[in-house]
């Protein structure tokens, strides 16, 4: 059934997904880009859309807004044509999925179920995206940290930032469930990417990349948006940023108290997850995925079912299809995303005892 519904709801999108004229356009001129001065150049980055493309044109918007050391990784890829690049990309980001739903299937069988029938998923690949990458090291890590590996765990988990807007709040967990050992793996391999972007782009690359990142022209279509910053426009018809800091603050707040209340490490890390989603000033359809790691954490970790279930629920695609709607439609993803929040407060925030000890759940089998 899974595959049938990826069938029905790829064919559309189909020319997108095939041609590579999609997000992996971004990621490829990032890896031609590294080490010249034209790393967060527009111009550059329009000049290689233009004569990659089968259009021969370039795509507003879809410019390299990751790290540095990012596009450094990724350079391999740009000794290559695009379209092999694309298919090794594709190849590269279907096996690290495939290997997460596999390994999870394992504890919890409703992860095959939940992955055959989310859009978000299917966007990953259509888009040619790599929030599945993320989802996947969140994954390995805690399979990592179970074993009792939670240094390398740490240095899994700092790759985590070639999405660093969407883990915002991670490092709360680690922290107030005194997970010493993740936190020491985080930073060392923090630090070495750090190197690793000097190394790409030069001493000054913060002030280059926060240029291109804050750029108005990335962040477009807010009406689409599972975030807070969706409501933000609804109320102000603007960008408005005080207003959204509010809403973040607040977000933020809530998920500090929720992930220092929860007694299961993955139960407050999903938390944590579900909350960076609502705070993200830049988050699409794709990033929804989240949710189905959140899922499984909250399944494999003992949270409760109330949360559970409603992680669920908000993880099925007619919350996705609300955003390609728009407002009024959209607005209520962010509502459904903070609900599981709620649902966190009221059912899973009393586990936490007083010692603040944090505890890692045995599999579910």
């Amino acid at each position: 059934m899974g595959l049938l519904l990826f069938a029905m709801w790829a064919w559309p999108i189909r020319k997108r997904a095939v041609s590579g004229e999609n997000d992996f356009l971004q990621l490829y001129a990032g890896a031609r880009l590294v080490g010249t001065p034209q790393l967060y150049d527009y111009k550059a980055h329009e000049q290689i859309h233009i004569e990659v493309t089968e259009a021969h044109t370039y795509y507003p918007s879809i410019y390299f807004t990751r790290l540095p050391y990012y596009a450094l990784l990724l350079s391999p890829l740009a000794k290559l044509p695009y379209k092999t690049a694309y298919l090794i990309w594709q190849s590269i980001s279907f096996l690290a999925v495939f290997s997460f739903i596999l390994l999870y299937t394992r504890e919890w069988p409703e992860t095959l179920v939940l992955a055959a029938l989310s859009v978000p998923l299917l966007i990953n690949f259509t888009n040619g995206q790599d929030v599945g990458i993320s989802a996947a090291l969140v994954g390995f890590a805690f399979l990592l940290i179970r074993r009792g590996h939670e240094f390398a765990a740490g240095l899994l988990l700092s790759l985590c930032s070639i999405k660093v807007h969407l883990f915002i709040l991670v490092p709360l967990v680690l922290l107030f469930h005194r997970r010493w050992r993740v936190l020491q793996g985080g930073l060392l391999g923090g630090a070495i990417l750090w190197g690793l972007s000097i190394a790409a782009a030069g001493f000054d690359w913060p002030k280059a990349f926060a240029g291109m990142a804050t750029s108005p022209g990335i962040h477009l279509s807010p009406e689409r948006m599972p975030t807070f910053r969706n409501w933000v426009f609804l109320l102000t018809g603007q960008e408005n940023v005080p207003v959204e800091m509010i809403f973040n603050v607040a977000g933020a707040a809530l998920v500090a108290y929720l992930v220092w209340k929860i007694r299961r490490l993955e139960v407050a890390f999903g938390v944590a997850l579900v909350g960076g989603l609502l705070v993200a000033h830049h988050a699409y359809s794709q990033d929804l995925l989240l949710l189905l790691v959140a899922a499984v954490l909250f399944a494999t970790g003992g949270a409760s079912k109330q949360l559970l279930t409603t992680t669920i629920i908000v993880g099925m695609p007619p919350t996705t299809f609300m955003l390609f709607f728009a407002r009024p439609w959209s607005t209520f993803v962010p509502l459904m995303i903070l609900v599981i929040l709620l649902i966190a407060l009221f059912f899973d925030s009393r586990t936490r005892d007083t010692s603040g000890a944090s505890e890692l759940a045995a599999p579910a089998r």
